[in-house]
């Protein structure tokens, strides 16, 4: 190499950033750059001849002779970087953190080996503050996020995101994080990444599916982290859990409806489906129901029910004897069935009919008062309820059981209060108007058994005719007053009640038949349909002569069907119908139930009324 060449070599290396020392095979220090002499605070002098152990460390200096000869031995390329725990030792014995590459190069035939020196303090010192960084954001209660631009791939998962969601460091890594958590946006996808672009943030509530399958909601905020080029290459997302609170919230404006439906004065039919559309939105269920006790009778009925398969069980009556609900309502305890199907207590005529899993049983009681069952289950193959879930829909049913509690006193009250009114009236009827045109009747009587003249006695006949008819009709009102006397007791009962008085009082055999499903689903509407009852009774009474009849309350179809049926002298419906208030009441009634009036008669064929009530 020439002279020129030589001192444009030199000028080269002096220009390095990193440091270069080159020694002999013997480990002898041949050559310093000036960078070199910078970096370990030593002149160019001072190291040239001494043993490159000067720049080691003193615990590793003995190692670091080993491994030179090793390297002499077999000499190979190494690069910068390689994992090494690297130290030079400064001239004032302080240690500098560096990496180290090595190139053995042969001048005339002799080993010579070429070290690049780089100070790292910067980069460990970085490093150092990324790990405290991440051992800070491995503290935080949040689940804390980085994921790439492009790809959305996770690149940083912290130990509030393994808590929240259940995944590992090792799971979530290289993942695409909407993917791996069944991300739900409460706006178009488009519009997020629109507002991101824009921003450089985003904030609103997610929605989540965690490693065992529950859902979790978040708030969620993200940033944009650019590159010096101003470039966004990854998102930082921090989302904290707020399920709770958004089913604390949920409750509360569950609990609001049921209250503003009482003030709104809804009935208890009304609230029972509200109660069971909302506790099965409270956890996402398929399925919800509330069951009532019967009275005087060890099984409850389903009265409402919500969702999948909710038309198939309504009506449904489960036998309390050894059950799940008889566990729920002996002990006034909520119950959790893992899987209904193969539960050895369980209802089986529920199981079959909605291919029910997991399910909870949660009673409706104020105090000692049970009032029902609130049931929500999910199909055969869902996980069971959680623990958070459970307590969501006790906690909602302990205030809903308030709700229907006050809804049932209100109702009782309301017909406590009608009930003294109609007995007042009929009282009133009976002993005063009656008696005043009975005592009328009696003197028109005796007037006529004392006239001489056959035109005044006839004429005096046909009065009393005509007041032993009022009579009649009257007594025939005080009868049709009865049904808000019977309300109380059910409208099965109150059917049976209402047959075994109209028998008491005419002679006439009455049978009653009804469906149990049929008188469910209609119980809130005896208010109007006990009325249509004892008018087509006080006709059967007044005008048919009949022997016997028969009530029969059955559900064809989707529809339920109220017959009034006698075996009467009948009559014409062409001359017939269309006149009187009997009908005309008949038709009002109907039409305030939506329902469809058919009257069937012919003359000495009998008489059935018919009511169809829609679904």
């Amino acid at each position: 190499m020439g002279r020129q060449d030589q001192g444009l070599s030199e000028r080269i290396l002096a220009a390095m950033a990193d440091g270069v020392i080159v020694t002999d095979a013997g480990g002898r220090i041949v050559y310093v750059s000036g960078k070199a002499e910078e970096l370990s605070g030593y002149r160019n002098e001072d190291l040239l001849g001494r043993a490159i152990e000067v720049l080691v460390p003193d615990p590793l200096r003995e190692l670091h002779e080993r491994h030179r000869g090793g390297y002499v031995q077999t000499p190979v390329e190494r690069d910068m970087g390689s994992g090494l725990d690297i130290h030079l030792r400064r001239a004032d014995g302080s240690h500098v953190p560096v990496d180290v590459a090595l190139s053995p190069l042969h001048v005339e035939g002799e080993l010579r080996v070429v070290a690049l020196i780089r100070d790292v303090s910067a980069k460990r010192d970085a490093e150092r503050r990324i790990r405290d960084q991440a051992a800070l954001m491995d503290s935080a209660y949040d689940a804390i996020v980085v994921r790439t631009v492009e790809e959305g791939t996770i690149a940083f998962w912290n130990q509030g995101a393994t808590e929240l969601y259940g995944f590992t460091l090792e799971e979530a890594l290289g993942t695409v994080s909407g993917e791996l958590l069944q991300t739900v946006f409460p706006e178009p996808w488009p519009d997020v990444e629109r507002r991101l672009v824009q921003n450089g943030r985003w904030e609103g509530e997610l929605r989540h599916s965690r490693k065992d399958g529950l859902q979790v909601v978040t708030s969620s905020r993200w940033v944009v982290l650019r590159d010096q080029g101003g470039e966004g290459r990854l998102i930082l997302e921090i989302n904290r859990d707020i399920t709770e609170q958004k089913r604390s919230q949920t409750r509360l404006e569950a609990v609001l409806e049921v209250a503003q439906s009482i003030l709104a004065g809804h009935d208890a039919d009304q609230v029972l489906d509200l109660i069971a559309r909302r506790a099965r939105e409270l956890v996402r269920a398929a399925l919800a129901a509330v069951a009532l006790p019967q009275e005087d009778a060890d099984w409850s009925t389903i009265r409402v029910a919500e969702g999948t398969n909710a038309a198939q069980i309504r009506g449904l009556q489960l036998a309390h004897d050894h059950s799940v609900i008889g566990r729920a309502v002996a002990h006034g305890e909520p119950v959790v069935v893992e899987d209904l199907a193969s539960e050895p207590h369980a209802s089986p005529e529920l199981a079959e009919a909605t291919a029910i899993g997991p399910a909870l049983y949660v009673p409706l009681a104020v105090e000692d008062n049970y009032l029902g069952t609130v049931i929500v289950a999910n199909p055969k193959g869902s996980r069971p309820f959680s623990q958070d879930e459970f307590t969501v829909v006790q906690l909602f049913s302990a205030a809903a059981a308030v709700a229907l509690q006050y809804t049932k006193v209100r109702e009782t009250l309301d017909r406590m209060r009608l009930l003294a009114d109609r007995e007042r009236i009929g009282r009133e009827l009976h002993d005063g108007v009656i008696q005043t045109l009975f005592s009328v009747g009696m003197s028109l009587q005796s007037t006529a058994v004392l006239s001489h003249e056959d035109e005044v006695a006839r004429r005096l006949q046909d009065n009393i005719s005509t007041v032993d008819q009022v009579i009649r009709d009257l007594r025939n009102y005080i009868f049709e007053l009865r049904p808000g006397i019977l309300r109380d007791q059910g409208l099965e009962q109150a059917l049976r009640r209402l047959a075994d008085d109209f028998y008491r009082q005419t002679g006439v055999a009455t049978a009653v038949d009804i469906v149990p499903e049929a008188a469910i689903r209609v119980a809130g509407k005896g208010t109007e349909l006990l009325p249509v009852v004892s008018e087509a009774l006080s006709n059967v009474r007044r005008h048919a002569k009949a022997e016997t009849c028969r009530i029969t309350l059955s559900s064809p179809g989707d529809a339920v069907v109220l017959e009034v049926e006698d075996d009467g002298m009948g009559f014409d419906p062409e001359r017939v119908l269309g006149r009187g208030h009997g009908l005309r009441n008949f038709r009002e009634r109907t039409q305030r139930l939506g329902a469809e009036l058919d009257i069937d008669s012919a003359v000495g064929g009998g008489t059935t009324v018919r009511v169809t009530i829609p679904a």
